[in-house]
């Protein structure tokens, strides 16, 4: 269990850390590595709780749309991650994002993949 946890939060970070180096200038992280892993389990605690929330009300958009509209619940993640962010300020820490829809959308999808990669991989058969 605490394995799983930390391999979520590693490659969390990780998607963070290709996000910004693929989105330069348009995602940014300002605090080192502490700033990952505290963006990587924020954005974990949300993807875990309220991610299955936001799926079961919009349960007839994402039928409706043969699933795409999930890619609009991660951008959601990502915009509410960023906000927390903004409302919290953390010291030492920040999540700038630019660049309107697109980059949520390319962020979102990103940090998804290497989610689902995760998932697959510690599968339990």
């Amino acid at each position: 269990m605490i394995r799983r946890i930390i391999l979520h939060l590693i490659v969390n970070a990780g998607a963070l850390y290709a996000v910004v180096l693929l989105l330069k200038g348009n995602f940014l992280v300002n605090g080192g590595i502490s700033a990952y892993i505290v963006i990587a389990i924020t954005f974990g605690i949300l993807n875990s709780v309220l991610k299955p929330l936001l799926k079961l009300v919009t349960l007839p958009f994402i039928f409706m749309t043969a699933g795409f509209f999930t890619f609009a619940i991660n951008m959601f993640l990502v915009w509410f991650t960023q906000y927390i962010f903004d409302v919290i300020q953390f010291r030492g820490i920040g999540l700038a994002i630019q660049g309107g829809w697109v980059t949520y959308l390319y962020a979102g999808v990103l940090i998804a993949v290497a989610n689902m990669l995760i998932h697959w991989l510690l599968k339990k058969d």
